[in-house]
């Protein structure tokens, strides 16, 4: 490569870099002069435990802590508290330790979050560290072969490529937090307050569809905020591992935490379809590579259900295109519809990215392509409305009652939460909440995709969007879709994990920066410095973050 075309090389990357790292400081900067309570939070304290230790006399679980002996165990309030073995007496530490957790490794930390993230740092720095390098290594070596035949070669051997690709990275990078025969175990870190907690009281699972607006108050505190897919979906792996009650799910937590990983790991193939729809089948392989290495993607992709949620919400994003790209093909709208149904089954996000769906149909709309868009419209949504009046008169499944219940029940709780450890309400905190949301997401989608993101946009606008074709339509989108939900007060933090999805979709829109070099060895260096910039933060993250999933 000559010294033009390495100058070029250096241009472009330090605007990448640039424009990422002002937005980051830009949010920063807002948090340190108007925001209170988002800067990072000092340590209180923390305690490397024992497994837990059931005291006969009292019914009390406590742990040991390792190096001074006390034991430490949870109040019915749900605070940490120190115990007293002689006298079964539970002293509570005080207000400054209500925020605590606890870890399948025995480790109890009693120092808030580092806010806006829900991650703490507990660094967990070993030779363990080695695998995924290597994965990653192995893996970027590899995808050169595979990337130069990617125009030619058959779909199906790139797809093949990607998911073993996101699999063997999301194991690896969680095998640094536990072994592979502990994967799973986050789904059990907060008693009775997770989705596999509700696994057992599903029973007959038409009663438990017809009846579960009921049920909803009922559940797990974040089984009552979501429709019934996730607690049935964990209830096919349960009897497919022969489990019946929480006991069994325990001893086999093994078996969810992969399958789930598997399933979430398949959020690369939809993502490469509508890549290669807007682009090409390069740069389709491209933004896989991308994603699979992206920092929320790895780190939360492995046993959280929201990967699984984003696996299934896309599906209805690429046929939305193929429909808009189809002289409006009304098959493709409806299973635009029906799709978007089944995700929003798994997750009310996907109501809101119906939204997203909507901005894609009006940013491709002209007077030429009007009545294109409006059926492509009204055909999604009539095959939404038909997968919900199939349940409801198949089964006497009401979404619409389920949705409001949920929703009452979730702006309880967050109203509860505000007032308890802020003193103030929901409204009160929308500031808060949302540069929260946009600073969140921004950090764990990876500083050098919210760079080429934003440099992509920031040249849509010098352009002055003359022409929308479907790759600037899909950009705009994306930037329109992140700013309202961001101020929209739907989501209250831990974005970095819920907004998986918007991830994927920032990553499709930010990938066409590789598309406008005309020089193939320009870009191919490019996409590796991207993918290596990417496994470095991600690695850094796992490192010194626990975020639970």
């Amino acid at each position: 490569m000559n010294l033009k075309n390495t100058q070029l090389v250096g241009r472009s990357l330090s605007k990448w870099l640039i424009s990422s790292g002002l937005i980051i400081a830009l949010l920063f900067l807002i948090d340190l002069l108007f925001i209170e309570d988002t800067l990072l939070t000092p340590f209180q304290e923390f305690h490397r435990c024992s497994k837990p230790i059931r005291d006969e006399s009292t019914g009390i679980t406590y742990r040991l802590d390792l190096k001074t002996g006390k034991a430490y165990a949870v109040d019915k309030e749900g605070n940490l508290a120190s115990f007293d073995k002689d006298t079964g007496e539970l002293r509570p530490l005080g207000p400054q330790r209500k925020n605590w957790i606890v870890v399948p490794e025995g480790l109890i930390y009693t120092h808030p979050p580092i806010s806006p993230l829900y991650a703490f740092f507990i660094p967990a720095l070993s030779f363990k560290i080695l695998l995924p390098l290597s994965v990653v290594f192995l893996f970027l070596v590899l995808s050169v072969g595979i990337r130069r035949v990617s125009i030619v070669a058959k779909t199906a051997t790139v797809l093949i490529f990607l998911l073993l690709f996101s699999i063997f990275i999301r194991a690896s990078f969680a095998w640094l937090r536990h072994g592979f025969k502990e994967m799973g175990t986050e789904f059990l870190v907060y008693e009775n307050e997770d989705v596999i907690f509700d696994v057992p009281k599903v029973g007959n699972i038409f009663e438990f569809l017809q009846n579960y607006p009921e049920k909803i108050p009922s559940l797990s505190l974040h089984g009552s905020h979501f429709p019934p897919g996730y607690v049935l979906l964990l209830r096919g792996i349960a009897l497919l591992g022969g489990c019946s009650d929480m006991t069994s799910i325990k001893a086999h937590i093994g078996l969810f935490g992969w399958i789930i990983l598997i399933l979430g790991s398949t959020a690369v193939i939809p993502l490469y379809f509508i890549t290669r729809k807007i682009f090409d089948s390069e740069i389709a392989f491209a933004a896989g590579l991308i994603f699979t290495l992206v920092p929320n993607s790895v780190i939360f992709g492995a046993v959280s259900m929201d990967l699984l949620f984003a696996a299934l919400a896309l599906w209805p994003v690429w046929f939305l295109l193929k429909a808009l790209d189809n002289k409006g093909s009304l098959l493709y709208s409806f299973m635009a519809g029906i799709l978007l149904a089944l995700s929003t089954f798994l997750s009310f996000s996907g109501l809101v990215l119906y939204l997203f769906m909507f901005l894609l149909i009006v940013l491709r709309m002209s007077k030429e392509r009007f009545l294109l868009c409006l059926r492509a419209a009204i055909f999604t949504g009539l095959g939404f409305a038909s997968v919900v009046a199939f349940l409801r008169v198949a089964i006497g499944f009401d979404f619409l009652e389920t949705f409001l219940k949920a929703r009452e029940l979730e702006s309880r709780l967050m109203s509860n939460v505000a007032a308890h450890f802020h003193k103030k309400s929901i409204s009160e905190l929308w500031l808060y909440t949302t540069w929260g949301n946009l600073l969140a997401f921004a950090i764990f989608t990876g500083f050098p995709i919210i760079g080429m993101w934003l440099r992509a946009l920031f040249k849509g606008i010098s352009a002055g969007f003359r022409e929308m074709k479907a790759s600037l339509s899909f950009l705009v989108a994306t930037f329109v879709f992140v700013l309202i939900i961001g101020v929209s007060g739907i989501y209250h933090m831990e974005t970095e994990r819920i907004w998986l999805f918007v991830t994927a979709l920032v990553v499709v829109a930010a990938s066409g920066e590789l598309s406008k070099s005309r020089l193939q060895d320009f870009q191919r260096k490019i996409l590796y410095l991207v993918c290596g910039l990417l496994a470095l933060q991600t690695i850094l993250f796992e490192s010194l973050l626990f975020t639970i999933w």
